[in-house]
Order: structure tokens, then C-alpha cells, then sequence
């Protein structure tokens, strides 16, 4: 009976003009979106790969210099691009893609590409991405917001189950039919992506599939439960359309406002006032730089039984350099972990928010998945922070032993910068913390489903 129903189904869509236009305008807004893209994301990671290349060989030939200058002349590192950020940017566009790598100091990335992007992507980039998650629920209310008033309305929905079909077979057959016909698009946006950012990531885009395909069947039941209990199809069309507005639209940017207002994060002023406000005071405010670093000497002359740091076997400016810069690294630390805390309290609560807008579960994972979310960030941040702090702490160790000569005077040459290699990262990998959209979206379309279904319950009784 269902497949009957199926069959039927499609028949009906591919002979409307109206579905079957639709569905290949999208198709080839899609095909656009991932080719420019594509485009974007190419150019972008061979301006890096340039940019890296330059940094390296201005690292290298910077000449014989004293090894705490080098710290300050420092080196960029630059973020790579994931394959799949060519089907969904994510948060990429809002975060910088350089951080400057330098002495006693942390910097946050640089160089957002929203800065530099014209007006009308205020609005939202055109990513195969939002096009599944904007349009795709729009075309999933064309094949469904009159699939049960529409029947009604033209007397054909008593027949039907005066013959013997029952409402509850009639809305699954429907349904199927729904998303086999919003299959494609997912077929052609993924594997194009997939096929363009490299193989490589096709078990991403297997979950990704699973992820938009529950997102789209979502919309569907919906639509079919409101069109079920609608009187008319044009009052069946206003509901699924206050649907698409609030779930689509209204519902994530006020997710957003209220997370940020639940779980406010410091400006990037004040955060770093109190990183600089704990490295000269102490971490618990009594613990001064001027003492720590009197404390030092005090041990490191008990240490090796000399009266003077200039009896040391080691370079004391090294060595205070080196602490200096351990301090620092707890301070931020502490402060990088309570920042993040907050993201992923604004995160969790996002998340929470997901049963009233199935995008709200969506977004996360698909970001996750194309390596273009703030885990996805951070994991690089943390990987540039470890080479900066590998960097500093050799130049420093360089600086300490070499304890016969004034502190600042002493220079080193290019085989210590060849030393010093220049930093590796690839694609993050999900976390199961960032799958559990996955796992919320199953939910919702189990229960979109059972709301379809009951609402196919009250057909025995409608006129």
C-alpha cells in the first residue's frame, strides 16, 4: 500500500512543472554554490600557503641576532582550510585566519574574511550549506503543505479511506515520496563537495547526508501533520510558511541573543587587561612579578652555591625569560579555559534550544563535520600556541647557555632558526560532543513523524 502510495506520489511531482522547476533551479543553485566555493576555498588556502612560505624564509634569513629579539620578530602562523568548508564555512568567516607567534604574549588570530566581504553577505553566504538549510525546508513545504488539505479539498481524501487506506499508511507514503524527491539535492550538493574538497572526507559526508536528510524529513512531517489538520490548503500554506519563519529563520538568531545574554564572554579589551592585571600582580593578586623573579634568583644561586648571578653556569636572563614565560602560559591558560567554558555553556544551551528549530541542531554538526567550527578553531589555536611556546622556550634555553655573555648582546645564527621548524596541522576531527546534533535531529524526526501520524488519526472523522 505505501509503496503504491510512493509511486503514485512521485508520478504527481515530476508531472507539476511547478515541483519539477523548483527542484532543478535548486539543483543548479546548488552546483553554483559549491563550484564558487570550491573556487573560494582554493584561492584562499594558496594565499596562505604563500603567505606561510614567505613568513618561513623571512624567519630564516633574518640574520645573526640576539635569540629574545628573535622571539619578538616572531612569525605568523596561518590557519589551514578544511576540504569541506566549500559546502559549509561555518564559523570560519567571523574568526581570524593568522595569529602573530611572539614573545610573553598569546595574541588572538587575526585577519577575519568577514572584514574584507562585501555588504550583501551581511545576509549569509551562498554555501551549498545555507542553501540546504534556508531552501531546503521551503521546498520541502511545496511538496507537502497541500498534500492532505489538497486531497481534502478535492473530495479524493474520503475515497480514499472509504477503499480501504488507512490515513496513517497515507501521510508515510507521502512522506517518502517527499524526501526522495529532496534527495537529489542532498546527492548533488555532497558528493560534488566531497568530490572537489577530496575524498578524503567521505565519511563526513556520510553523516552529513544523515544529518541534512533528518533535517528535510523534520519540515516534511511537520508540514504533513499541519496540512493534515488544516481545513484548507491555503490555510495549510499559512502555517507551514509561520513554520518556516520561526524554525528557519527567527528561532536560531534568538538562540544566539539568548545564549549571549545568559552566558556573557568579556571583550577582547578586558580579557586582556586581566591577563596582563594577573602576570604583573600574581594569578591570586599577591604574588608580584618583581618577587617571582627575586624568588628565582634566590633559588637558582642557593641551587648551584654562588653568591652572584654572574657566578651562575647559566645565562640568568634566559632563565628568567623562560619563567617569565611559563607564568604567562598559566595565566593564560586560566583565562583561555574560562573563556572557552563560556562557548560551550552559550553552545549547550543553543543545543538545548533545538526543539523548537531543528537548524538550531543542524548548524553545530554540519560546522563540526566540515571542520569549520569553533572546536575546529580553537584545536588550531591551541596547536599554534604549542609551536610558540616550543619556539620561545629554545631561544630562551639558547639565551641561558651562553652564560659568559651580556644577556642582549649575545647573537645567534641561522642554523638555530633552521632549528626551529615551522608548524604542521591537519583537519580536526569531530568530537562526539560535536555528533550530538546527529542524535537530537534522529529525535526530532521521530517525532515530527508521530505528530504527522497522529494528526493522520482525525482523517477518519473529517469531512
Amino acid at each position: 500500500m505505501i509503496g503504491r502510495i510512493v509511486r503514485h506520489e512521485l508520478r504527481s511531482a515530476w508531472r507539476d512543472g511547478r515541483i519539477r522547476n523548483v527542484v532543478v533551479l535548486t539543483l543548479a543553485l546548488l552546483a553554483v554554490a559549491v563550484i564558487v566555493g570550491a573556487t573560494n576555498v582554493r584561492a584562499l588556502q594558496a594565499q596562505r600557503e604563500e603567505a606561510a612560505a614567505l613568513e618561513r624564509a623571512n624567519w630564516l634569513e633574518q640574520g645573526p641576532k640576539n635569540p629574545h629579539a628573535a622571539a619578538h620578530f616572531g612569525q605568523y602562523a596561518f590557519k589551514p582550510i578544511s576540504g569541506l568548508a566549500l559546502f559549509d564555512r561555518g564559523v570560519d568567516r567571523y574568526l581570524g585566519s593568522a595569529v602573530w607567534l611572539e614573545a610573553h604574549r598569546q595574541n588572538a588570530l587575526v585577519h577575519r574574511p568577514a572584514d574584507d566581504a562585501p555588504a550583501v553577505q551581511r545576509f549569509g553566504e551562498l554555501t551549498a550549506a545555507n542553501i540546504l538549510q534556508a531552501i531546503g525546508p521551503l521546498l520541502a513545504l511545496l511538496l507537502t503543505f497541500a498534500a492532505i488539505a489538497g486531497e481534502r479539498e478535492r473530495g479524493t481524501l474520503r475515497l480514499l479511506v472509504g477503499q480501504g487506506v488507512r490515513p496513517q499508511a497515507l501521510v508515510l507514503g507521502k512522506l517518502v515520496a517527499a524526501m526522495l524527491v529532496l534527495a537529489p539535492l542532498l546527492f548533488v550538493a555532497l558528493l560534488s563537495a566531497a568530490a572537489l574538497g577530496g575524498w578524503a572526507g567521505l565519511p563526513r559526508v556520510g553523516l552529513l547526508a544523515l544529518g541534512y536528510g533528518l533535517y528535510l524529513g523534520c519540515f516534511a512531517a511537520l508540514n504533513l501533520a499541519i496540512s493534515a489538520r488544516a481545513r484548507s490548503s491555503s490555510a495549510a500554506l499559512v502555517g507551514s510558511l509561520a513554520l518556516w519563519v520561526a524554525a528557519v529563520v527567527a528561532v536560531p538568531r534568538i538562540a544566539s541573543d539568548i545564549a549571549a545574554w545568559a552566558y556573557p564572554t568579556p571583550s577582547e579589551h578586558d580579557f586582556f587587561a586581566q591577563v596582563a592585571r594577573d602576570i604583573k600582580q600574581g594569578i591570586n593578586g599577591h604574588d608580584p612579578k618583581d618577587s617571582r623573579t627575586e624568588a628565582l634568583k634566590a633559588g637558582l644561586l642557593a641551587r648551584y652555591g654562588v653568591k652572584t648571578v654572574e657566578e651562575l653556569p647559566v645565562n640568568f636572563a634566559g632563565v628568567a625569560l623562560q619563567a617569565g614565560e611559563e607564568y604567562g602560559d598559566r595565566v593564560y591558560d586560566r583565562r583561555y579555559g574560562e573563556l572557552h567554558a563560556i562557548h560551550r555553556r552559550q553552545a549547550d544551551l543553543r543545543l538545548a534550544l533545538a526543539l523548537l528549530s531543528p537548524r538550531l541542531a543542524l548548524q553545530p554538526l554540519s560546522a563540526a563535520l566540515c571542520g569549520t567550527n569553533l572546536a575546529a578553531h580553537r584545536e588550531f589555536a591551541a596547536a599554534a600556541e604549542e609551536h610558540r611556546r616550543a619556539l620561545v622556550r629554545r631561544l630562551n634555553e639558547d639565551v641561558a647557555q651562553h652564560p659568559g655573555a651580556s644577556p642582549f648582546e649575545y647573537l645567534a645564527g641561522p642554523e638555530l632558526w633552521r632549528e626551529l621548524g615551522k608548524l604542521g596541522q591537519d583537519d580536526a576531527d569531530p568530537s562526539p560532543a560535536d555528533l550530538r546534533g546527529l542524535a537530537i535531529l534522529a529525535a526530532l524526526f521521530l517525532l515530527a513523524t508521530s505528530l504527522a501520524l497522529a494528526s493522520a488519526r482525525r482523517l477518519h472523522v473529517d469531512p
